[in-house]
């Protein structure tokens, strides 16, 4: 009696383990769908004008209005200031980032230690990161560039995951 009630809680671990590796493994799948989709919605928005402390596409994005922005119309909260931003989400690799991530940098001062910028990676072409942000400079507005550009490399902080909900 007791060997069967010892097999018996040994199989139920086993059922347990089993479903957690499934629910991680759904729940990989999930985060890289939806991250392609809030980068392939993000993108709809290159080349609206640059405003400072906006978040309407209608008058213009700041960095984190429109990180904002997109990040809402999938219902997901996020912040509304870059330095905000600093202590939310997972820290991940830049191995292992994916669409829908969002890279955090530095700002115009490269000694500074606080975020001052912020985009969302678009894609991952040929082992590069491209990611969509707010540009002030020449009022370029809502861009893409690759993080292997000296300006974005040199002000890189780090990339975080936010989790999407179900």
């Amino acid at each position: 009696m007791k060997s069967t009630f010892i097999i018996l809680i040994y199989l139920s671990q086993l059922f347990v383990i089993s479903i957690h590796a499934q629910e991680k493994i759904d729940l990989v799948w999930f985060s890289k769908y939806q991250g392609q989709q809030i980068a392939d919605f993000a993108s709809k928005f290159e080349g609206v004008r640059y405003d400072y402390a906006d978040s309407d596409p209608l008058r213009g994005f700041d960095c984190s209005g429109y990180v904002n922005f997109v990040f809402s119309y999938f219902n997901i909260k996020v912040p509304r200031t870059t330095s905000q931003f600093a202590n939310i989400g997972q820290s991940i690799p830049l191995s292992q980032i994916q669409a829908g991530d969002i890279l955090l940098f530095k700002g115009s001062n490269t000694n500074s230690s606080s975020i001052g910028h912020m985009g969302i990676v678009s894609e991952i072409k040929q082992g590069k990161i491209y990611f969509l942000h707010a540009a002030t400079s020449n009022n370029r507005g809502i861009m893409t560039s690759g993080l292997d550009e000296n300006y974005f490399k040199i002000r890189f902080v780090k990339a975080i995951r936010i989790s999407y909900p179900f």
